[in-house]
This record gives C-alpha cells, sequence and structure tokens, in this order.
C-alpha cells in the first residue's frame, strides 16, 4: 500500500511539473515550447514555438543581351577569298607578323605600316569590297576581318569559309547589345541554341563544314595566318584567284 502511494504522488508530481513547464512555457535558456506566448524585448506578443516564415522569394528570370528575333541571313554578305600568289615575301609576312602578333593595333593603322614596308603586299592583304575579298576588306564604314575567307582557302571548301563567316557576323548581330564579355559568351550560346537567332546559321555551319574546320578556326584568327595564305608565295588552292577586289 504504501508502495502503490509512494507510486502515485510520483506520478502525481511529473504531472505537476509537466503543469508548470506549460503554464511557463519557457526552458531555462528562454526559448519558448509548447503554445505558450511570449513577449519580446519590444513588447510584441506572438505564439511561443512558432518561427516566423519569410514569404517566398519571388523568382525573377535574368534579363539576357541575346536579340530573340531571328537574324536575317541573306543580308549578311561574303565574296569568295581573293588569292594572290606571290604577292607578299617571306619578309614581307614576317613584317606583318611582328606588327600584329601582341600588338593593339587599328586595322587602318596596321594597313599604312605595312604600305610603308610593300605596297604590293599591302594591296594584297587589305582591299575594297569587290567579287572576291582580301583577308582585311574595307566596306567603306567598317572593315571586315575575313577569317572565313582564311577558313575556305585552308579547308578548300568556299561553303563552309561562307557558312563560318555568316555564323560569326550573326553572333556579333544577334549580342551586339552585350556589355561585358562574359555576357558576350551567354549569348553566343543562346542565340546559337534551338529557336535561337543564330540556329539556322549553326546548322548551315555544321553542314557545311563538319569537322572539318575546327582545327582552322583558331589559327584563322591569327592576322597574319590569312595574310600568308592568301598572298603567300605557295598558297594553298581554295579560293579564286585575280581581282583587285576594287
Amino acid at each position: 500500500m504504501v508502495r502503490n502511494l509512494f507510486a502515485l504522488a510520483s506520478a502525481i508530481a511529473v504531472a505537476g511539473i509537466v503543469s508548470m513547464v506549460n503554464a511557463v512555457g519557457c526552458t531555462s535558456g528562454g526559448e519558448a515550447v509548447g503554445g505558450a506566448r511570449v513577449t519580446d524585448d519590444a513588447g510584441d506578443t506572438r505564439d511561443a514555438g512558432k518561427r516566423e516564415v519569410p514569404p517566398p522569394t519571388e523568382y525573377v528570370e535574368k534579363e539576357t543581351c541575346a536579340l530573340k528575333e531571328k537574324v536575317d541571313l541573306a543580308s549578311i554578305r561574303f565574296q569568295p577569298p581573293r588569292i594572290l600568289p606571290g604577292a607578299c615575301s617571306a619578309d614581307d609576312l614576317e613584317f606583318f607578323r611582328n606588327a600584329t602578333v601582341g600588338k593593339a593595333v587599328s586595322l587602318v593603322k596596321l594597313e599604312e605600316i605595312l604600305r610603308d614596308h610593300s605596297t604590293t603586299c599591302a594591296a594584297c592583304v587589305f582591299g575594297r569590297d569587290g567579287d572576291t575579298w582580301a583577308p582585311f576588306v574595307d566596306l567603306g564604314d567598317r572593315y571586315v576581318v575575313n577569317v572565313g575567307g582564311c577558313v575556305a582557302v585552308a579547308t578548300k571548301n568556299v561553303p563552309c569559309g561562307k557558312a563560318y563567316h555568316v555564323l560569326r557576323e550573326c553572333q556579333e548581330l544577334g549580342c551586339s547589345q552585350c556589355k561585358t564579355s562574359v555576357d558576350q559568351r551567354e549569348c553566343f550560346d543562346a542565340v546559337q541554341a534551338d529557336g535561337g537567332a543564330c540556329a539556322e546559321a549553326l546548322a548551315t555551319y555544321d553542314s557545311e563544314c563538319g569537322s572539318s574546320s575546327v582545327a582552322y578556326e583558331d589559327e584563322c584568327g591569327l592576322n597574319y595566318v590569312a595574310a600568308r595564305l592568301q598572298c603567300g608565295e605557295t598558297p594553298d588552292d581554295g579560293g579564286s584567284d585575280g581581282g583587285d577586289g576594287g
């Protein structure tokens, strides 16, 4: 009987402690528990144990500088590369290379520098718009760095060179509003994606070139390489001979 009373007293004592905890609503560290209400330092009362959940962050799509409309590919001009064997000697090409590699020189200034060294070589490397294009084409309002012509000669595939040029120009048009190099790189991917402004240009490039141009694209990005292929003493066949481009 004593044992039973002790057990009952213990149960009542435990129940009393639980009741007291629920009534106070706080732990020893001041954290609210249960369903009690507490008052914070500012005097505001809130439900204990309920953390305030911030409202969901509204998703805002990142603005892109990529052109959404299709680029008019028919408006992008390209002419077959002009090849003038022997217009530039090995010495001329070495001079031109030294004047371009690692130098921040405008094309206008570069033409002046090369003309002072060799008028014949300069007349091949630089030319006005015409039926064929030099490595650097003067369109009147701007110069075109004719990387596509270099690709055409290097791959012996003029349609591939044209497709490369059209894709490159399409990227420039489609990403003309980009302010940083990072934005521009992202834009190039965006305009080439399915439904992008240059998706058709990419498909044509893949069809005309396959993987044949990959080995030449970086090389043709160097100005003196195009000069060597189109104006050197032993150029590869792949373009159109003759013509002064105007």
